[in-house]
């Protein structure tokens, strides 16, 4: 998120920001009061906010400063979706404490809340990523799908040609010497080592 739009770290100490996920996840798995989830609460605020926060600020900062028209309206797909997703679990909490009868044990809602309802708000993520790719030729998009689309047809061919060579000299050899099974288990994927030193 730090590099968003274009993937440049700007300005130069934005990696410092890009990092403090990492030190996050650091802290979690640190041993004993160490462990993030030891720390005070106060503390354990400060840094949530200093980590989620700090590429926040930054998006911010790149926005009003240093982007473009078409890189602020990328960003505004990306925070469009964002927002949506933040809405859907704050929709969702205050459902739940506006109406408590809805974690009553035979109601339906702590299950579609458990699984529908975070698979639904993450799909707005991908959603607005993908909007800012393709409505604003983001990333050079038509690269990426040419070349996805070559590679994944040249991929196809050679394993075609691939199985085709297995059958036509099985077939030969199998017509000449008879030994169409011993071929089989050489061409397919190196067992026939695997059985010999394995």
């Amino acid at each position: 998120m730090v590099t968003f739009p274009d993937g440049r770290l700007v300005p130069r100490w934005s990696w410092l920001v890009g990092s403090t996920f990492f030190l996050q996840a650091l802290l979690y798995q640190l041993p004993g009061a160490w462990n993030l989830e030891n720390w005070p609460p106060p503390l354990f605020v400060l840094e949530t906010i200093l980590a989620f926060g700090s590429p926040v600020a930054i998006q911010i900062y790149r926005y009003v400063r240093l982007s473009n028209p078409a890189q602020r309206q990328q960003t505004r797909w990306v925070i469009f979706a964002l927002v949506c997703f933040v809405l859907l679990f704050v929709l969702q909490t205050l459902a739940e404490a506006i109406f408590p009868s809805l974690n009553a044990p035979n109601s339906l809602y702590p299950l579609v809340s458990a699984s529908l309802i975070p698979s639904i708000s993450i799909l707005f993520i991908p959603i607005g990523v993908s909007m800012a790719i393709l409505r604003s030729q983001l990333w050079d998009i038509d690269v990426i799908i040419r070349r996805t689309l070559v590679y994944t047809i040249l991929t196809l061919i050679l394993a075609l040609i691939y199985v085709g060579l297995i059958f036509t000299l099985g077939a030969l050899l199998h017509s000449l010497f008879g030994v169409y099974a011993l071929l089989r288990q050489a061409l397919s994927s190196g067992r026939l080592g695997q059985k010999r030193w394995g």
